[in-house]
């Protein structure tokens, strides 16, 4: 425990609120930790002004080593990991969301965000600007402020370089390293344009300017001069409006030149021989719905209240097997005893539910209560092994019978290969 608190005490990078941590003591290449937080606004910082919230241990890691005055997500949570993660927009690598495959948005009330404009999910820059540390100590200099636009793209190229490991084979990667940044050997570093794409909405964020776009119409904001972005610019410089917003569509046809659709969930890679298929992914049918009402990350099925509903998943079989289906779910007493399908084309296995399962929802200490659902323990009911061949394919959970007022409460499928 004494190692691992003085490896903590001496590491950190914050975005969405990212803090990545180094620390090389006896070793040539450096352990790295990376703390990528939720929802976590500029503003949600002690040190960036806020008088609310106190955060003594991000206030020390900031001032530790370098502190990004003006770093970049997107505006919600599923597409900065995709971004994070491959150093690339995230249209590129087809994430649009998480909800149902895609993410729908999750609102964030209104709070302190350092005077900028917008939160969660909009377009303007207290939607996507957030704080981000990084601290290496006897490697970047304690109190450094890097005031350089730069995004989530950037962490990837960067760890990579400040590893001092070869750059992995991938596809070309929209980020740059921006060790010169924290090493301080940047002697010219060029002007860029960072941007930014949700639902309707975007933008272009130059150092200067923010040309924002709302369905088919753009504002323009000076954000030197006007970091609230109060003062609409675009009657005043058109021309300048014009360049970002070719610029923009340039940028969007090049990302989107793959394509933007709903992957199907892979099947049976043989490093991947458990696939959990959750609720909040599926296709809902019939009179079913979702617990918390938006299906966000981490909701369940409910209301299941006739023979007639039924969820199904997209699934691409990558390898044809045998695989186990266990069900997780959650069923009162008074309603065990219905007939449970699981199917995908001319294959199947079904079961009886006769486990009764209801428990409370698992205790978090919130300060305030969360819209979101909380978490339950989740039984399992195993129907046994259905046989899938090779190919895409939907997989449907149905109920062939219903003695009860409800079916069940469905969190997830789990497909476990039989071969492996």
């Amino acid at each position: 425990m004494k190692d691992r608190r003085q490896f903590l005490a001496t590491c950190g990078l914050v975005t969405a609120s990212f803090a990545l941590i180094c620390t090389s003591v006896k070793k040539s290449k450096p352990s790295v930790l990376l703390v990528l937080t939720d929802d976590q606004g500029w503003g949600d910082i002690q040190s960036h002004g806020n008088n609310v919230l106190k955060t003594p241990v991000l206030d020390r890691l900031a001032a530790s080593g370098a502190r990004f005055e003006r770093f970049y997500v997107s505006p919600v949570c599923a597409p900065t990991r995709a971004s994070l993660l491959t150093g690339r927009y995230h249209l590129r690598t087809n994430v649009t969301g998480v909800t149902r495959g895609l993410e729908n948005m999750r609102a964030n009330g209104a709070r302190y965000n350092g005077d900028m404009r917008g939160y969660k999910g909009s377009p303007h820059e207290g939607g996507s600007r957030v704080p981000c540390f990084i601290s290496w100590p006897g490697k970047i200099k304690s109190g450094t402020t890097i005031k350089h636009i730069s995004a989530h793209i950037d962490i990837l190229p960067t760890l990579v370089e400040l590893a001092g490991i070869q750059s992995p084979v991938t596809l070309p990667l929209d980020g740059k390293s921006l060790k010169p940044l924290l090493d301080g050997s940047a002697m010219d570093w060029p002007e860029r344009q960072l941007y930014t794409h949700w639902a309707n909405s975007g933008a272009v964020r130059s150092p200067q300017y923010r040309a924002v776009k709302k369905g088919d119409q753009w504002e323009l904001y000076d954000m030197l001069a006007d970091p609230g972005e109060t003062t609409d610019l675009s009657g005043e410089k058109p021309e300048l409006l014009a360049k970002y917003k070719a610029d923009f569509e340039a940028w969007y046809k090049d990302v989107t030149g793959s394509g933007i659709e709903k992957i199907a969930i892979p099947v049976g890679y043989r490093e991947m021989p458990v696939v959990t298929l959750s609720a909040h992914e599926c296709t809902l049918n019939g009179s079913v719905l979702y617990k918390g009402g938006q299906g966000w990350a981490n909701d369940w099925v409910t209301g299941w209240r006739d023979t007639e509903s039924s969820i199904s998943w997209d699934i691409d079989v990558v390898r044809g097997s045998g695989y186990n289906v266990t069900v997780l779910y959650t069923c009162p007493a008074k309603d065990v005893g219905s007939r449970i399908r699981v199917e995908a084309g001319p294959a199947f296995v079904e079961g009886v539910l006769k486990k009764a399962h209801n428990p409370p929802p698992v205790f978090s200490p919130d300060r305030v209560p969360r819209k979101e659902v909380y978490e339950k323990q989740w039984a399992q009911l195993d129907l046994g092994t259905i046989q899938l061949d090779k190919g895409a394919k939907q997989l449907t959970i149905r109920a062939l019978s219903k003695p009860g007022e409800t079916v069940f409460d469905v969190k997830a499928i789990r497909l476990s290969a039989v071969d492996i």
